[in-house]
């Protein structure tokens, strides 16, 4: 059971989404969870309720983000509450398209179709992060995406540049990090214990314990120096 006297940091990512199932770039234009993705869901929605009260619920305005958190909130009785900081990196005119097809653009082809940059998305993710972890003691949890995760480290770390260390990060995987003896310390990473068998998991992320041993697993969206151009 969490105190709640304990500032507590909880990130869970959304369940899988058709957008990954597609493999697109999916803002504004999501379509939602996938039926594994609500199981995966619900199956986390019991384990937040399971490990006792949350001072507040916040989720990314991005669809699959959003119909996570509210599976959470329906388990645990808690208001949800959406936060346009912490939604994905606004694509422009390159919504929808393939992820492969994505990285071969260079930073000055996103631009001109209107994409977000990724200095400017973690700029506000992060500004966001901070604001709620400043807040009353308690545990507060998050329901984003990998690059909240990313932003969380970049925030904590005090750069964005990680080197060679990559986010990879499970469909409903949890992070989370603790204040412990003043400074706030990684308490587990990509944990995803939760998830029954047969539901679909994530092939960036190979992870299936809570082990911080993990954090360099790759991916073909893991999170690292060469996503800092976007």
């Amino acid at each position: 059971m969490t105190n709640g006297s304990k500032n507590e940091l909880v990130i869970v990512r959304h369940g899988q989404a058709h957008s990954n199932v597609a493999g697109v770039l999916a803002g504004p234009g999501c379509q939602g969870l996938t039926a594994d993705g609500r199981a995966a869901a619900r199956a986390v929605a019991d384990r937040i309720h399971s490990e006792g009260p949350m001072r507040t619920l916040v989720c990314s305005t991005t669809r699959r983000a959003m119909e996570t958190a509210e599976i959470v909130s329906a388990r645990t009785q808690v208001p949800v509450i959406g936060m346009r900081a912490l939604r994905v990196a606004d694509p422009g005119s390159t919504e929808g398209t393939p992820w492969a097809r994505w990285r071969t653009m260079d930073a000055a082809d996103r631009a001109r179709r209107g994409a977000e940059s990724w200095s400017a998305y973690l700029e506000r993710a992060s500004t966001c992060l901070a604001e709620l972890m400043a807040g009353s003691p308690g545990r507060v949890v998050v329901v984003g995406h990998t690059e909240t995760v990313f932003a969380a480290f970049a925030l904590l770390l005090g750069t964005a540049d990680l080197g060679r260390l990559g986010i990879g990060v499970d469909y409903t995987a949890v992070t989370e990090f603790r204040v412990v003896g003043g400074k706030w310390q990684l308490f587990r990473y990509n944990d995803v214990n939760h998830i029954p068998a047969g539901i679909a998991r994530y092939p960036g992320a190979r992870s299936s314990a809570s082990s911080i041993d993990d954090l360099a697993v790759g991916g073909h969206d893991v999170l690292g120096r060469a996503e800092q151009a976007r």
